[in-house]
């Protein structure tokens, strides 16, 4: 006899299941990881400012520009950011073909998915220094200069 009908949505939500439970554990891990990311970009950045809080307080006192000394933070920031965006870059590239056979209508190197990564990365570094970097640049530099 033959077999019992099956709907046509009913076949293709089968046939596809696997598939995008892989792709949404792929997502989870990679949400995952951009968290990770970005609070331990946060977390090294505002640390490295508070450490250097008495450095910024010397360059205030000898009168240096606030709004210049929180440039340069972010700006010695930014070199590691991009350094390691490009290493990650090149990461990404070569994982990319792996990971393409896993995930349907995405392209190995999908400049969109790699730029806004890219972008929302460089976002996070540059507010994790400066907010930091800003508030010890309002610090008063005697008050930075007395603390040990």
């Amino acid at each position: 006899m033959a077999s019992d009908p099956v709907l046509l949505e009913a076949a293709l939500d089968a046939a596809v299941a696997t598939p995008r439970f892989h792709a949404l554990v792929i997502v989870v891990f990679a949400a995952a990881g951009l968290l990770l990311a970005a609070v331990g970009v946060a977390g090294t950045a505002g640390r490295e400012v508070i450490g250097r809080t008495r450095e910024i307080g010397i360059r205030l006192a000898l009168g240096a520009v606030p709004r210049r000394v929180v440039w340069q933070i972010v700006r010695q920031g930014l070199v590691a950011t991009v350094a390691g965006l490009t290493f990650g870059l090149a990461g990404a590239a070569a994982l990319g073909t792996v990971l393409s056979a896993r995930l349907f209508e995405l392209a190995p190197r999908d400049p969109t998915m790699l730029g806004g990564s890219v972008l929302l990365l460089l976002v996070v570094a540059t507010l994790a220094r400066y907010l930091p970097a800003r508030k010890a640049a309002r610090v008063d530099p005697t008050t930075a200069l007395r603390c040990d």
